[in-house]
């Protein structure tokens, strides 16, 4: 059976890749399922000799480098969503400030200059494009909510 170096997989960063590093796993982990019952039908008869329990043991380490392959998959993934969920922590916080000073301008400049300036209308776009901005960074805070209790599950 070819043996697959899924350890070098580790480095990954993405979501797509993470899948792909799982699937990986998945995949030589059936197989070496699959190897497990044929050695039980070809040990049959002699299943606890030297030669079938050395077959049985070789089987079980590579199915527990998998395992193990499988959870440094899966705790990389969980890190860094934790990264961009606090990234995103960061940012709507920093959004919000700005969107409410940018506001309280709006408020300032529509007393000042009344609502139909071209100064008010540029200034409405500010606290709209800042409102827009933190509604994508907390988007961005629920997708990596998300996908750190998919991770933590695909542990267990």
């Amino acid at each position: 059976m070819a043996e697959k170096n899924i350890g070098a997989k580790i480095t990954l960063s993405g979501e797509k890749e993470y899948r792909n590093a799982l699937n990986d796993i998945k995949l030589a982990q059936a197989q070496l399922r699959s190897e497990t019952k044929l050695l039980a039908t070809q040990y049959k008869d002699t299943q606890n000799t030297l030669e079938a329990l050395e077959k049985k043991n070789e089987v079980l380490t590579k199915q527990y480098d998998l395992s193990a392959e499988k959870v440094e998959v899966c705790k990389k993934a969980v890190a860094d969503y934790t990264k961009k969920q606090g990234e995103a922590t960061e940012k709507i916080s920093k959004l919000e400030e700005k969107y409410k000073s940018e506001a309280d301008t709006l408020l300032l400049m529509k007393k000042v200059y009344g609502d139909a300036s071209d100064e008010v209308k540029k200034q409405e776009t500010v606290v709209n494009n800042l409102g827009n901005q933190i509604e994508k960074a907390k988007s961005d805070y629920q997708s990596a909510t998300v996908n750190i209790g998919k991770w933590t599950a695909a542990l267990n």
